[in-house]
């Protein structure tokens, strides 16, 4: 639970960082978000060096659930903003996806 928290957290600050930056090539926006996820998840590591779920195959689960998760709330919250719910959803995706790998990969 912490995990989704620190995950969800993370998204709502590059969120409020990104905001500006709706011109940006979809391409450079994502890679963007896959970095900074990479990023956040390592800080995470240093933080909290264990794992927040202590079983491998929910830890594993997580790797999915997590970027379907929050990828289907940032969609819902830009298309009730009266924006493309698209970007937001790969946005979220990519960023959690990255999170939850290095947290999964390095974590002890």
């Amino acid at each position: 639970m912490l995990e989704l928290l620190l995950n969800g957290l993370g998204e709502l600050i590059l969120e409020v960082v990104f905001r500006s930056k709706a011109d940006q090539h979809p391409i450079g926006r994502a890679v963007s978000w896959l970095m900074l996820g990479l990023l956040f998840g390592w800080a995470s590591t240093l933080v909290f060096t264990g794992h927040f779920i202590h079983s491998e195959g929910l830890r594993q689960a997580n790797l999915v659930v997590s970027p379907l998760f929050f990828a289907g709330v940032s969609g819902v919250v830009a298309s009730a903003r009266k924006k493309p719910a698209w970007p937001a959803a790969l946005g979220a995706a990519l960023f959690s996806l990255a999170f939850a790998v290095v947290r999964w990969r390095f974590a002890t």
